[in-house]
């Protein structure tokens, strides 16, 4: 375990690293937000000149659409952690689960990969992942084996 973590109020850090995950979530979609508004710009503007070509047409509509996906996900993502606003904690690996082991951290929450707080690092991870599957109703003491490395659980929360 880290020495971040050796006195650390598990809960606290929990409750930082979900308001962190959504701070990141909301900072992506802003950015893709002024992304499809720069486009929109640039499509105005092209519009403007009597030559617009198709092929600029067709490649400001792909960007948007892109930019559209990268929303729908983000909010989708948004809606999730919110979700583990509302979970109930208990002593059994589940959905809001912070889970702190010999090797990785986890959190249960939605699949947002590796996220840092305070220079340790987190595994966000949703329900339907492999390791989750792994070590799905566990409790802190137990150990779970994922892609032939033991994990011993130290602390769930």
């Amino acid at each position: 375990m880290d020495r971040y973590l050796m006195n650390k109020d598990f809960k606290f850090v929990k409750n930082s690293l979900l308001a962190a995950c959504i701070e990141s979530q909301q900072s992506m979609m802003q950015t893709a937000q002024q992304a499809m508004r720069d486009i929109q710009e640039r499509a105005l503007e092209g519009r403007s000149n009597e030559e617009l070509s198709d092929a600029f047409i067709a490649q400001c509509q792909n960007e948007q659409n892109m930019y559209v996906k990268r929303l729908h996900e983000v909010s989708g993502t948004i809606s999730i952690l919110e979700k583990v606003k509302g979970v109930k904690g208990g002593e059994a690996i589940g959905f809001g689960s912070l889970i702190i082991t010999n090797h990785q951290n986890f959190f249960v929450a939605a699949s947002i990969g590796e996220f840092k707080l305070e220079d340790e690092n987190f595994f966000i991870i949703s329900a339907q992942t492999p390791i989750y599957k792994a070590m799905e109703g566990k409790r802190a003491g137990e150990q779970f084996e994922f892609r032939g490395r033991q994990y011993k659980i130290m602390d769930v929360v």
